[in-house]
């Protein structure tokens, strides 16, 4: 029994009143139009007259009309639209308003039959005769409204016991950083900062030392929580937004896939070992995360060697002096790079607990390469150049690489470069934290991002779909064009950046027929030939065979699909679809040991 047939069975075996209006989702990337039904008079404001009688719904959109108005069933068959009946009011609800209503009438004329004529024979009389009246009134409202509500209280309820387990491992994570954050400094300065001599002093005015060294403390374990607060500000509320958002996209990248529900039949098991489960995901969030913990408390260990709060202060000023030593200052520069790090990935909705595990091995790691760093003899002691250049370092840690590389062939005569031509640096649009957040993938060079799995980076990073798909795009190109910066600046300028664009450039050009793509290639050679001053000897245009190499690369059909759905204003009908759903021929799917995709197109 197909899927369909299994939800018609349940709906008749439980009895739903429903209302004749239906909303129709669109589970399609492309704008569809719905033929209404000939034989009644649909709404003239909701059938556009210049699309022949066609109901019109936009990409991923929806509407709202009578079920009769339109003929629906054949898109329905295919799954390219989802039906939502609209439920009628809850009648039983609307009775026990008129019950609460006709029983307070009643109880009323018989509270003044009877005060009038217990005030003939003596009776029903006592002060708080109607008090008592209406107290017997409002608890009939209170239950009415109650049974009115009971769907929405019991629902309340159980989200209310929800809430209660996740406020309860909120505030242990909270109290766990806040020992971390704040005990440790108040701590060490307690014991060893002369805080416990300032406390017990008699004088009446507070000393300088005792204002210095509190405003030091709250100014450490500011900064050492702020990167940890950040992560409880955050919250998971927009995840459900977010698997919508993917799976929307995956419609438009895919091109095995037509419908939403083909996307989340394919992807939906990656996407909840990535997001987990929607219902699970704030109690994720709040739960009890150990690297945040490691990364609070490298951070407040950091910043209480950077402004030493301990030992004899000799002036107000020391108070925010950072120690002036190597490693205060390329703990400085790792602390710059994770707080703007964790900034734009709270704004882009993408803070998780990798991103602190990042923070704490960086500062590891710049610690280690400035121990290095201090012993080579051209810097060492000298602070008015090591301490800068250690703060780069921890903005830069490959920095140092460099610099020890340039020692060690200096020294050694030999060459110790491990120089990488394929540099993610050649590609437009890529800033320093995001290749940041690629290396994080595996993802290291230009080679290994045209071959990465493009699902994978769009889970993992959530860096826009469309800024992943053009450096992808880019990335194709640069492979296939070997590296050649000299090809590439020739394409340039003709306004070719991508694989895509070359693409499209030369079945542009053949649309306008007389060769005129095989002419544009013979010009682009021709203009490499004057900018690298040599000339291709062999019988086939270059440019030809790359065209014809693009075509199996793995992630082309991808790339293409989403270039091309990106720019349709064609109204689709149901004959689009159906002629597009016949068999078809063999699409290169890109092989991924991770991935769960299967060759097969969605029916």
């Amino acid at each position: 029994m197909s899927h369909q047939e299994s939800g018609n069975t349940e709906e008749a075996s439980v009895t739903v009143n429903y209302d004749t209006r239906i909303i129709i989702h669109n589970l399609t990337a492309r704008r569809i139009g719905i033929k209404k039904n000939k034989s009644i008079d649909c709404n003239e404001s909701q059938i556009r007259k210049d699309d022949l009688g066609l109901f019109v719904l936009p990409p991923f959109g929806k509407g709202t009309f009578k079920s009769e108005e339109l003929d629906y069933e054949s898109w329905q068959q295919l799954n390219l639209i989802r039906i939502e009946k609209l439920p009628k009011e809850d009648e039983s609800s609307s009775e026990a308003l008129y019950f609460a209503f006709g029983a307070s009438i009643i109880i009323l004329i018989i509270a003044a039959i009877l005060r009038a004529v217990g005030s003939f024979f003596g009776y029903f009389n006592k002060p708080d005769f109607w008090l008592n009246v209406w107290g017997i009134i409002a608890l009939i409202v209170v239950l009415s409204i109650l049974y009115k509500l009971k769907k929405e209280i019991k629902e309340r309820f159980i989200d209310g016991l929800k809430n209660i387990r996740q406020w309860g491992a909120l505030v242990l994570s909270l109290i766990l950083i806040l020992a971390i954050g704040v005990g440790l400094p108040a701590l060490v300065i307690f014991f060893f900062g002369g805080g416990k001599d300032l406390l017990t002093q008699t004088t009446a005015v507070p000393s300088p030392d005792m204002l210095g060294r509190g405003m030091q403390f709250v100014f450490i374990a500011t900064v050492s929580l702020l990167p940890a607060l950040m992560y409880f500000l955050f919250t998971h509320q927009k995840l459900g937004t977010l698997q919508v958002s993917f799976f929307r996209e995956i419609v438009q990248l895919d091109p095995r896939v037509i419908t939403l529900e083909d996307a989340r039949s394919l992807y939906e098991d990656k996407v909840r070992s990535v997001y987990g489960a929607e219902e699970s995901s704030s109690s994720r969030l709040y739960g009890v995360q150990s690297p945040i913990f490691v990364a609070t408390l490298i951070i407040t260990v950091g910043w209480i060697l950077t402004l030493h709060p301990f030992g004899d202060i000799s002036r107000a000023g020391d108070f925010f002096m950072p120690s002036p030593t190597p490693i205060v200052f390329g703990f400085l520069g790792a602390y710059f790079f994770g707080l703007n790090m964790l900034f734009r990935r709270y704004a882009r909705v993408d803070l998780r607990p990798k991103a602190y595990s990042h923070i704490t091995v960086r500062i590891l790691m710049v610690i280690i390469l400035v121990w290095v760093l201090s012993e080579i003899p051209m810097i060492k002691g000298n602070n008015s150049v090591l301490l800068p250049l250690a703060f780069m370092i921890g903005i830069f840690p490959a920095t140092a690489i460099a610099i020890i590389q340039e020692y060690l062939q200096t020294v050694i005569k030999n060459r110790f470069y491990i120089k990488e031509e394929k540099t993610l640096e050649k590609l437009d649009g890529i800033n320093f934290y995001q290749r940041t957040q690629l290396v994080e993938e595996g993802v290291e060079n230009i080679e290994n991002l045209a071959n990465y799995d493009l699902i994978d980076l769009m889970l993992q990073t959530r860096i826009p779909v469309p800024c992943l798909v053009d450096w992808v795009d880019q990335a194709i190109l640069y492979l296939h064009l070997d590296g050649s910066e000299d090809i590439r600046e020739g394409l340039r300028a003709y306004g070719i950046r991508t694989a895509t664009d070359l693409i499209r450039a030369y079945e542009v050009a053949n649309k306008r027929g007389d060769g005129r793509g095989n002419i544009l290639l013979e010009q682009l050679e021709e203009k490499i030939e004057k900018k690298t001053g040599t000339k291709d000897i062999g019988a086939i245009n270059r440019f030809k065979v790359i065209l014809d190499t693009l075509e199996d690369d793995e992630w082309m059909a991808y790339i293409k699909h989403w270039r091309d759905t990106r720019h349709t204003n064609e109204i689709f009908t149901i004959g689009h679809f159906k002629n597009e759903l016949r068999p078809m021929s063999f699409i290169n799917v890109p092989s991924s040991e991770n991935s769960q995709l299967s060759p097969t197109p969605p029916a």
